[in-house]
C-alpha cells in the first residue's frame, strides 16, 4: 500500500523515523487499516507532531522500563470511523462523543515482551523519570497491554487508570492506586534482601572452608546449589 505525502508535513515515507527507534510505520500500525486496505498516515499536522512526542516517550519507556511491542498508536479519521462503525452499545456512544487520544496521536497501546504485564505497568508508575512524562497509564489485561499517553492539559500529570468492560477509561480509586504504589517497592525490597542474604551466605562458606579444609568439598557443593536457588528467587522477585 502506497502512502501519499499530505499537506507538506512528513516525508510521506513509512520508513521515516519519528525517533531513533520508531518509524512512522510503527506509530501508525493498525489491523483495521490493513484489513480495509486504507492509509493510516496522519491527516493533520498536529497529529503528525503529536506522534513525534509519543515516539519520544516510547524511547524513554523502552530504555528505562524495557522493550515492548506497539499494538496501536495513531488512528486517522478514516480508520477511527471504521472502528466506530464496528463498535456497539456503550462503546459506540462513547466513541461518538469523545475524540480518541489515538485519533489525536497522543496515546498508544504497548505490550511488554520481557516481563509480565503487571510488573511492566507497576514499574511505569513507579519510575520517577517516566512519571514526569506520562499522562494516562491504563492497565489492559485483556490485551496484555498498557494504554499510555504523554501529558496534556486534560492529564497534566501521571494518572493511573483501568479499562472497564465497555472500553471506558476510569481513574484508579485511592485503594487501587495505593496497591500499585506499594507493590513494586515491596518487590524491590525482597530482591535486595535476597541479594544480601546470598552475599552473607557466600562469605560464611568461604570462611568455613578456610578454617576447616575437610569441609571444603561438601561446602563447595552446597554453595553451588544455594547460589542457583538464590539466583532463581531473585529473578522471580524482580519479574
Amino acid at each position: 500500500m502506497s502512502i501519499v505525502k499530505i499537506q507538506n508535513f512528513g516525508s510521506g515515507d513509512s520508513t521515516e523515523h519519528l525517533s531513533p527507534r520508531f518509524t512512522i510505520a510503527d506509530m501508525t500500525k493498525s489491523e483495521t487499516a490493513a484489513k480495509l486496505k486504507i492509509s493510516n498516515y496522519p491527516d493533520t499536522l498536529d497529529a503528525y507532531n503529536n506522534l513525534k512526542k509519543l515516539a519520544a516517550l516510547y524511547e524513554v519507556i523502552w530504555t528505562r522500563i524495557g522493550p515492548f511491542t506497539i499494538l496501536s498508536s495513531y488512528r486517522n479519521n478514516k480508520v477511527q470511523e471504521a472502528i466506530k462503525s464496528g463498535a456497539a452499545g456503550a462503546e459506540a456512544a462513547k466513541m461518538t462523543v469523545t475524540k480518541s487520544y489515538h485519533e489525536l496521536g497522543i496515546a498508544g497501546d504497548i505490550s511488554p515482551t520481557t516481563m509480565k504485564l503487571e510488573a511492566f505497568y507497576t514499574r511505569l508508575w513507579n519510575d520517577a523519570e517516566v512519571k514526569k512524562l506520562i499522562g494516562q497509564v491504563a492497565y489492559k489485561p485483556s490485551q496484555n497491554s498498557v494504554h499510555i499517553s504523554f501529558q496534556t492539559e486534560r492529564f497534566p500529570s501521571a494518572t493511573p487508570m483501568k479499562v472497564l468492560s465497555d472500553g471506558t477509561y476510569v481513574r484508579l480509586d485511592e485503594n487501587e492506586k495505593q496497591a500499585w504504589l506499594v507493590r513494586y517497592p515491596i518487590q524491590i525490597g525482597v530482591g535486595i534482601g535476597v541479594v544480601i542474604l546470598a552475599s552473607l551466605t557466600t562469605f560464611l562458606l568461604v570462611k568455613a572452608m578456610r578454617e576447616n579444609p575437610s569441609l571444603k568439598r561438601a561446602l563447595t557443593e552446597r554453595a553451588v546449589a544455594t547460589a542457583q536457588t538464590v539466583k532463581q528467587k531473585t529473578i522471580e522477585a524482580m519479574a
